[in-house]
Order: C-alpha cells, then sequence, then structure tokens
C-alpha cells in the first residue's frame, strides 16, 4: 500500500505563509468535523456550555479553513485543481460540507437562528451533492484505484449528503418549506446510504483479502461507523420531523410509516454500527500493540465516534430503555477523550518522536513519528550533515532498541555466493574497513515540488544528507565467501525490521534488490560519521548503496542475497517504481535505483542588504561526479558560475558551493543549476511520475528573497 496517511501537513515550520497556502489541502476540515461533532454531542449532556464553547470555536477553525483553502484556488490554481485527480486528497473534499452542517447543527441547537441555518443548509447541500457525485465520477473515469490499496476514506464524499440529511430533519419543522426541506433531506440520505453500504462490502472483502492497511491508516478503521451512525441518526431525526409536517399537508396516512421507518430503521442501523464499533476496536487494539504513531489522521478517529454517539442518544429518546442513553454518554465520553488526545497532540505535532528525541528538533520539521526532515535553513556550508539534524524515514516501525544491546553478536547471512554462511558483526570488522562519503536522499525529496501532487509526505529539500560511513565493503565480504553464484544478476539486502503477525510478510518487509554493478560500491555498514549508527538510520548494522535513493540502503540488515531476480517484496516489485500518473507501480516500470544530479539553494533565505550577496548551496552527481553549479537570482533567466568550497570527498559525496552576487534593492528568486562529469544537467523540471520520487528540477525548489 502507499505511504499515505489520512494525515495533515503541519504547516508550523514551512518556510513562508505563502508555501503554507499553496500546501494547504481539504484534508484539514477533518479537525472541524470532529470538533463540531464533539459540541453537538456535549449538547445534550449537561456539559452544553462546553459545547458552545467547542462549537465557536469551530466557527473559527472553520472560517480560518475555508480563507486559506480559498486563497490556494486564487494564487495556486492549477495545484488545487490538480487534487481533483489526486486518489486520496481528493476523498476530503467531502469534510467541506459535513464540517458545514455541524456548524448549522449549532445554529439550530445553541441559538435557534433558522434563518442563517436554512441559507447555509442550501449551500451545504449543494456541496455535499457534489461531492458526492462528482468524486465518484472522478474515481470510475480519471483517478487511479486497486482493491488492495483501498480503505474506508472513499466514503467521506459520499457521506457528506446523510451528514446534511440530518441536519435537514433538524431544521424542517422550523421552517414554512418544511415538505421542501423534508423531501430534500430523504433525498440526500438515499443519495448517501445505499452507495456506502455497497462501499462497506468491498472493503470488507479488501480486508478479508489484503488484511489490515498500514499503521499510518488505522484511523480509516472507524470510518465504516460514519455512514452508519449517520445514517440511523438520520432516519431517526427525519422520522420524527416527518409527522407534523405530514399532518400539516394532509399526508396523514403516512405519518405512521415516517416514524416507523424511522424508528426501525435506525435501530437496524445502529445495529451494524455495533459490528463496526466492535471491530474498529479490535483492530485499534491490535494497532496498538504493534505500536501507532501519531499522526494528524487520527482527526478520523472523531467524526465516526461522534455520531454514532448522538445517534445512540437520539435512539434512547425514542426507546424507554436506560442503558441505551447510558451506553451513549460512555460513547461522548469517549470522543471527549480522544479529541483531547488529538487535539493535544496536533498542537504540539511537530514534537520529535522518543526513539529521535536526541535530535536537534530545531532543525528539523516533523512531518509524521516515522517522517521527519531537515530545515533549509539547517543545511549550513559543511560538508556533512551532523546526524542530530539527519533525515528520518521509516517504511515500517523500527524493531526495538534492544538490538543495539551487543552490537557485534548481530547477525547477517550472505547467500548467492559460493560458500554461504552468517557472520556477525564482530567477524565483519575483522575481514576489512573502508571509509564512504555519500549522500542519503530519500527517494521522494521534492516531491512537494510536483505539480500533480502526489500522495506520500511532502517532502521539500530537506530529506537529504551528507554523511561518512565506515564498514566493510561488500565485494570483500563476497568473495572471502568464494565470490559471486553462478547466474546471479542482483544484490538483495532484507531488513530486520519486526512485521505485524498475521499479514503476508511480503506486503510490508523492507527488501530491496540493486543491479549487481553496484557491488563494488556496496558497504556493510557499523559507523556513522564516526559513531555507532543508531536506531533510527539503520544500527547496528546497515546496507549502503552509494549513488543510490536512501530505500535502498536496507537498514538493520539481516540477510545480503546475490540473487537472480529481484526481491518479491512488494516494496521491490511495485512500490519505488516510476509509473506514469494516474498507473499502479509494477514490475515492468523502471525501479527507483541511482539518484540523478541535483541542487538547491541553501541561503540566504531571509531579507538581506543590498550589495555583495553570499549565495550558497548543496550540489551532487548520484554515482558520477558533479562537475560545475550555476545560480540564478533571476529565476533562471541569466546565470553565473559558483565556486565549490571544501575539500572533494568523493563522487557520491555533495560540494557544497558559494556565487558572489550583486544585488541591488528589490525581490528576487535564487535558483541553482548542477552538471556531472558527464555532461548531464539539472532539467528546469523533472518528467512527472505518479509517486513523485528522483525530483532534480531546479525552478521549482528556488527561494525568493528581499533584498533591502
Amino acid at each position: 500500500m502507499r505511504a499515505v496517511s489520512l494525515g495533515l501537513q503541519p504547516f508550523s515550520r514551512l518556510d513562508s505563509p505563502r508555501e503554507v497556502v499553496r500546501q494547504f489541502t481539504p484534508n484539514w476540515f477533518a479537525a472541524t468535523m470532529g470538533t463540531g461533532i464533539l459540541s453537538i454531542a456535549l449538547a445534550q449532556t449537561s456539559f452544553r456550555a462546553v459545547g458552545e464553547a467547542l462549537w465557536i470555536l469551530n466557527i473559527g477553525l472553520f472560517a480560518l479553513f475555508t480563507v486559506l483553502y480559498a486563497a490556494r484556488w486564487v494564487f495556486f490554481f492549477d495545484g488545487a485543481r490538480r487534487v481533483f485527480g489526486h486518489s486520496v486528497v481528493s476523498m476530503f473534499f467531502g469534510c467541506i460540507p459535513m464540517g458545514l452542517a455541524t456548524i448549522i447543527n449549532g445554529l439550530l441547537i445553541y441559538h435557534g437562528a433558522v434563518g442563517l441555518a436554512e441559507t447555509l443548509w442550501w449551500i451545504d447541500v449543494a456541496m455535499a451533492a457534489a461531492c458526492g457525485i462528482a468524486i465518484p465520477y472522478l474515481m470510475f473515469t480519471r483517478q487511479s484505484h486497486s482493491i488492495d490499496q483501498m480503505t474506508a476514506v472513499w466514503l467521506l464524499p459520499m457521506v457528506a449528503a446523510e451528514v446534511a440529511a440530518v441536519t435537514g430533519g433538524l431544521l424542517a419543522p422550523h421552517v414554512g418549506n418544511g415538505l421542501t426541506v423534508l423531501w430534500v433531506s430523504y433525498t440526500l440520505w438515499a443519495l448517501s446510504v445505499p452507495i456506502a453500504m455497497s462501499v462497506l462490502v468491498v472493503l470488507v472483502l479488501r480486508l478479508a483479502i489484503h488484511k489490515l492497511p498500514h499503521a499510518s491508516m488505522a484511523a480509516s478503521a472507524w470510518l465504516a461507523l460514519g455512514p452508519i451512525g449517520t445514517g440511523a441518526l438520520g432516519l431517526m431525526t427525519l422520522g420524527e420531523a416527518a409527522p407534523a409536517i405530514f399532518a400539516a399537508h394532509g399526508l396523514d396516512a403516512y405519518v405512521g410509516a415516517a416514524q416507523g421507518v424511522g424508528l426501525i430503521g435506525g435501530m437496524i442501523l445502529w445495529g451494524y454500527g455495533l459490528w463496526w464499533f466492535a471491530m474498529a476496536a479490535l483492530i485499534t487494539g491490535r494497532y496498538l500493540r504493534e505500536g501507532l504513531p501519531f499522526n494528524l489522521g487520527w482527526w478520523g478517529y472523531t467524526f465516526p465516534i461522534g455520531v454514532f454517539a448522538v445517534a445512540t442518544l437520539k435512539l434512547g429518546t425514542l426507546m424507554p430503555i436506560g442503558s441505551i442513553n447510558v451506553f451513549g454518554l460512555m460513547l461522548v465520553a469517549l470522543l471527549a477523550v480522544i479529541w483531547t488526545i488529538v487535539a493535544t497532540r496536533t498542537e504540539s505535532v511537530t514534537a520529535l518522536p522518543d526513539y529521535v528525541s536526541w535530535k536537534d528538533a530545531d532543525a528539523l520539521i516533523v512531518h509524521s513519528n516515522s517522517t521527519i526532515e531537515m530545515e533549509r535553513s539547517a543545511f549550513g556550508t559543511s560538508a556533512f550533515t551532523p546526524e542530530d539534524r539527519l533525515y528520518v524515514r521509516n517504511n515500517v516501525a523500527p524493531p526495538p532498541a534492544s538490538i543495539l544491546d551487543d552490537r557485534d553478536a548481530w547477525e547477517v547471512s550472505i547467500d548467492g555466493v559460493a560458500e554461504p554462511r552468517s557472520l556477525t558483526l564482530a567477524e565483519l570488522k575483522t575481514m576489512g574497513i573502508t571509509t564512504v562519503a555519500m549522500v542519503l536522499q530519500c527517494s521522494g525529496n521534492g516531491r512537494a515540488y510536483f505539480e500533480h501532487e502526489p500522495s506520500g509526505t511532502p517532502w521539500q529539500v530537506g530529506a537529504a544528507g551528507c554523511v561518512m560511513w565506515t564498514g566493510v565493503p561488500l565485494r570483500v565480504v563476497v568473495d572471502a565467501l568464494g565470490g559471486v553464484a553462478e547466474g546471479m544478476e542482483y544484490v538483495t539486502g532484507t531488513g530486520g525490521e519486526t512485521l505485524p503477525e498475521g499479514l503476508d510478510p511480503l506486503t510490508l518487509l523492507v527488501e530491496r534488490s540493486v543491479p549487481l554493478d553496484a557491488l563494488d560500491d556496496i558497504l556493510l555498514a557499523w559507523e556513522l560519521n564516526g559513531e555507532p549508527i543508531s536506531l533510527a538510520h539503520g544500527g547496528p548494522l546497515r546496507m549502503v548503496v552509494p549513488g543510490f535513493t536512501g530505500v535502498n540502503s536496507v537498514k538493520y540488515v539481516t540477510k545480503v542475497a546475490m540473487t537472480a531476480e529481484q526481491s518479491p517484496a512488494l516494496i521491490q516489485q511495485t512500490r519505488y517504481r516510476l509509473q506514469p500518473v494516474g498507473e499502479e507501480g509494477g514490475p515492468d516500470h523502471p525501479s527507483v535505483w541511482q539518484m540523478s544530479v541535483k541542487s538547491w539553494i541553501t541561503g540566504p533565505l531571509d531579507a538581506t542588504q543590498a550589495g555583495r550577496v553570499q549565495v550558497t548551496g548543496v550540489a551532487f552527481g548520484g554515482t558520477t561526479n558533479v562537475a560545475s553549479v550555476e545560480v540564478s537570482a533571476d529565476d533562471g533567466q541569466t546565470w553565473s558560475t559558483a565556486e565549490f568550497i571544501g575539500p572533494d570527498l568523493g563522487k557520491f559525496a555533495w560540494r557544497p558551493f558559494v556565487a558572489q552576487m550583486d544585488l541591488q534593492p528589490g525581490t528576487y528568486r535564487l535558483v541553482s543549476r548542477a552538471t556531472d562529469a558527464d555532461g548531464n544537467q539539472q532539467p528546469e523540471q523533472t518528467e512527472p511520475n505518479d509517486p513523485g520520487y528522483n525530483h532534480n528540477g531546479w525552478r521549482a525548489p528556488g527561494i525568493e528573497i528581499e533584498v533591502a
């Protein structure tokens, strides 16, 4: 499955307010859904005043998010428009009308502002219906989807209509055109619930065949409860509103039917919701036992639990059974606890996770527990990146720190050689030693600059560093074991991550194959920048492949094999492939292996004084020496040659550079363009690929500065 989370991009450390606007997506409106449903639930308890305060807070959040998202359409129209083709982010368009619906409900519950509520409701109806029809149409015609990558996120655009239907049920008794509002609400319910139920059938099949999604999507287990709880609440609310409206319009014959359908239908859906509630709780318990890192996708827990709580309380008012109300209040309490946890963690989302708490927090941007990049301002002009500033990217949660207790006892098996055997780290240290300086760069570094907005972490330039590895050359080890066996074409490294039980290991196994031609450069490394490798960066032993993207340098390596075929693991067969936009990755697409020539500006980042300005940056050539770098202060219209600074540490390392430029007062856009020893030059733009790998265009990473 793609490394896509329900998460929202934390903006507190982006380069500028303009960058905040550029990266703002509908995902953020999930926070207004969670806050809004809690305010509605609390209105039915003795904490009504707290609920009203949360409702007011939610209005502010919704207004802020609306302004930011509107600004994105104004200033970044092409990027905003392309979200419609995104197979995950487009689903979150449904969060906008659902967030608005909670505000409308609050208008009716807390202030009885019927006129304003009715106006906003019709706007909400239009948005909800548009989402419920347009997004599925795009799924059928433009977007790329597959059952193995499906999650309950598919439900979001479809559920918006039934949420509007619930609001219509609250509104209908208070307006003159109540029958019209009631009819529209029933229609919205019908537009949403049946299709949502069909999606749930497919979801059950997907879970049975492909098992649970990645932990980053854990909150999606609860999303299925949303349409069920909302469907039940809608039937009960409409069934309660219909009798008086029907009677007022001479439809007395249908009063009993409306009440009966509302109560019986609501009870049936509520019972179905109990099954999903229990299943989601069990699934979440499993994730928690295996380690569930926080991400902003945890907002996905709030609305489904909240709407099921409100539906339970509504059922309790219709059925004189005290235990139903007690259960409803318990759900409200659970919702309040979860909302508090998520809101608190959201406030501190840029805090470093425990396993990298030793890193320099001021130099890093925390995207999630497993994706952390270095601030552009932290690069400096050093040839090496300190480990406490080096980016972090984990495809699977790290193994326990206890594997570092006795580093020398760590074993790695060597296969595909004349004399295969296992070797301890202590034995490897006796076979030879060398040091290699190299750029370690995530395959997705620069993903944020692709215009089609690919799935995954929106890395800018900070998922890279230049570090020094110390270890034994793999060629030395292979030769000591009799050499490569006949017919082998790849070097395949297997990581030692602890995989969840009950899943096909190939779906999560971190096992990467690179061409056998790389054998002479590969290192079995035990030191990083002169110190034992930390757990965060693959200690006690990492298979390092210089010149290749970071995913190929396998952490906690337990096996290195010369193989005739590439690894059958999904991380090799379908992921980390350079497929065209809109296509699924597969063995026929190029694998993400060697890095391309690349550079970017590291300073100045702030306003500076006119006159001689020193422009700095870094450049590297991947598997070839970088030969030259040019710098432009006018977005590539004219170029000046930069000078390398510091020692040349070899073809795999980067070269810091500097260009002295005379700049008059004004606004400038600084960009850099590198050329390697083979004559390959950075392109202006990188040819897009669906997952957003290997970005090396020179224009997008440029920075704008003011010269006074």
